[in-house]
């Protein structure tokens, strides 16, 4: 059902690792986090903006972000480099520019709210594996799909996301999926993948520290206007990766 859509949507999305090199006595010490990313425009990607800073508040942002394409994952391309140009941590979104990308491909981003319901996948990088010996990184991923239906689109009051649209689904997202695109049958992005909801642990008896399974994910919308708001026009920006 989503094989098509899959093979679209992949063109854009890309594996991120982020990281920050500090000195520690004579040897330097290295912090990072990874997640997913795709393109919404040539150059422009949006990820989750707690993804940008360690511990995912800090004032001071990684000083790296490292990037390659799906279908270039397990090949020799190296990765590209990135700059963060906006965040917003109420919204969770945050736009990052590549300079001169190998690809200019770009999603679609849905300028309609999703029905309860409605079929739904993601892709990305889940459960990805980052590690360092040296000063030489190695990034073990595989692409994942998860495929459920759109539960509710609903206003969300607890920090940092005061007042902030939810999309909800029903299926888990694993560890590292923030960033991930949410997609529709046609290919459309209607949301990013950006948390899950969560009971205190004294209120249910699941083996994830209270987790539950409904993934929280920023609407497509949210995006749209971000992205207007900081001068990137993304409306009618229809090029389909092929």
């Amino acid at each position: 059902m989503f094989q098509n859509a899959c093979q679209t949507v992949r063109q854009s999305t890309y594996g991120l690792v982020a990281r920050t090199r500090t000195k520690k006595g004579e040897g330097t010490r290295t912090q990072y986090t990874n997640g997913s990313a795709f393109m919404i425009s040539p150059r422009i990607l949006v990820t989750s903006a707690h993804l940008t800073h360690p511990r995912g508040k800090s004032d001071e942002p990684y000083q790296e972000f490292l990037l390659i394409r799906a279908p270039e994952v397990g090949s020799p391309a190296p990765f590209e480099n990135a700059r963060l140009i906006a965040k917003d941590y109420v919204k969770d979104i945050a736009l990052l520019e590549i300079d001169n990308p190998r690809s200019s491909l770009s999603v679609s981003l849905e300028e309609n709210i999703i029905h309860r319901g409605t079929n739904c996948g993601s892709l990305g990088f889940p459960l990805a594996q980052v590690r360092f010996k040296g000063k030489k990184m190695s990034y073990i991923a595989r692409e994942r799909f998860l495929g459920g239906y759109v539960s509710n689109y609903t206003r969300i009051t607890s920090p940092p996301a005061q007042a902030a649209f939810r999309y909800e689904t029903d299926y888990v997202m694993y560890g590292g999926s923030s960033g991930c695109p949410a997609f529709l049958k046609n290919s459309n992005i209607f949301g990013l993948q950006a948390g899950t909801v969560s009971l205190p642990k004294k209120q249910t008896r699941t083996t994830e520290s209270g987790r539950i399974a409904i993934s929280r994910l920023v609407s497509s919308l949210d995006i749209i206007e971000y992205a207007n708001s900081n001068g990137i026009n993304i409306s009618h920006l229809t090029e389909r990766s092929g």
